[in-house]
Parts: C-alpha cells; structure tokens; sequence
C-alpha cells in the first residue's frame, strides 16, 4: 500500500510537472517571435535539443515539487492551528464555567474569614487552570510532535527539490560521484537523476501526509478525552465550592 501510495505521489509529481511544462510550451509560441539570445544559444549548443528538454523538465519538476511541499507545509500549520485552539477553547471554558462560583466563594470567605484562613483566590484559580492543562497535555503532545516532525520531513522533502534543481548544472559537471551516474551524457543523467529523486522527494511527501494523518486521527481522540477530563475538573471543583459555602 505504502510503494503505491508513493508512486501516486511520484505520479502526480509528474503530471503537475507536465501541466506546467504544456502551460510553459503554450506562452512560448506566442513569444516566439522574441530574438534568441546568446545564453539561449550557448545552451542549446551544449545540451542540444533533448537536452534542452531534459533541463526545461526538471525546471517543472522544481515548480511542482515546490507546489506540493507548500501545500502539505499549509496542512500541517492548519492542524497545528487547530489543535492550539481546541486546548485553548477547552481551558476556557473550564474556567468560564467555574468563575462565578469561584467569585461567589471569594465574596462568602472575605466576609467570613474564619471560614476558612488558608483561602486565597489566586491559589485556587491557578490550581484550577493546572488541573485543566493535565486535561490537554496530551494535546499539547501532539502539537510538539507535528511540529518538530513535520518540520524535519519537510526539509527533507524541499531538499530534494533542490537536488533536483542542481542536476542540470550537475550533470555538466565533471563529478557526478554523488548520482553515481557519471557514465551518463547529459540529458540522460539529467532524466535518471530526476528519477532517482522524485521518488526521494514523493516518499519524503507521503511521510508528511501519512504524519499529519496520524496526527489527525490521535488528536481526535485526545480531544474527546480532554473534554471529559476538563468536565470532571468543573464538576469536581464546583462541588468543593459548593460545600465549603454550605459549611462557612
């Protein structure tokens, strides 16, 4: 499942890559009245026609590599954005709910003091919010982990990108070492290379998806859990102050 997930992924590298080649060959017959330059020409020379191919296509495979790292880039902030909101939605409402009582509480002890000497509001309150982030820690969990592992897979991911924009000039060069095809003239070294490392670069893709799925998924279940840990909490805290207003 995972070899033809990422052969999807490869797959649809590839399609992006020939859309904008297509767009690309579309704005180059209403430009091709333009001079050709020098550069152009010197290019050509040394790649020659096929070359020039090869080159024009790993240029595509940069821009749509570019396109999808961005996008899964775009999914993990989302999820990252909506999971810190759900641990700030939930220790609000906790502490919403229990501000009144907690007030009422504070209003019935400073009349009585004796009631009970060892009050103090702050104390209370900010137990209150520690017991809620016990609540979501779990939550708090997940975010760490989408951030620094998705971060990591997506360097890993744009660094691929970037070996692939570096094959053209790569195989002009004389090391090839690095590709382990030196053999190769240029256009094929170009082509083998993109190969090579669009299946680096749809592997390291699926990686994140499959980690922002995973992420997902867990984080519903921790939401549930905090949810049902933070009304325990209110419940449990609003009997205490009940009873000790009962009893002053």
């Amino acid at each position: 499942n995972m070899s033809k997930t990422i052969g999807m992924w490869s797959l649809s590298l590839l399609l992006l890559a020939g859309t904008i080649i297509k767009s690309n060959a579309q704005i180059e017959i209403y430009e091709s009245t333009e001079t050709i330059t020098d550069t152009e020409t010197t290019t050509e020379a040394l790649l020659g026609p096929i070359g020039l191919v090869a080159d024009n296509f790993a240029s595509m495979a940069v821009d749509a590599g570019a396109i999808g790292t961005t996008q899964l880039e775009e999914a993990v902030q989302r999820l990252l954005s909506e999971l810190q909101r759900n641990i700030v939605n939930i220790n609000s409402l906790g502490m919403a709910q229990l501000n009144q009582q907690i007030d009422q509480t504070n209003q019935v002890f400073l009349g009585n003091p004796d009631c009970n000497p060892a009050w103090n509001v702050i104390d209370f309150t900010e137990d209150v919010s520690r017991q809620l982030n016990v609540c979501t820690a779990p939550l708090d969990n997940s975010i760490l982990l989408l951030r620094d592992n998705g971060r990591s897979m997506l360097n890993t991911a744009q660094s691929f990108v970037e070996q692939i924009s570096q094959l053209p000039a790569l195989c002009q060069g004389s090391d090839m070492s690095p590709l382990n095809f030196a053999f190769m003239g240029g256009s094929n070294c170009i082509l083998e290379g993109m190969s090579r490392l669009n299946q680096g670069l749809a592997q390291a893709m699926h990686n994140v998806s499959l980690l922002v799925s995973r992420i997902r998924h867990v984080a519903q279940q921790q939401l549930s859990q905090a949810e049902q840990c933070s009304e325990l909490v209110v419940t449990q805290m609003s009997n205490a102050l009940y009873s000790q207003r009962v009893n002053c």
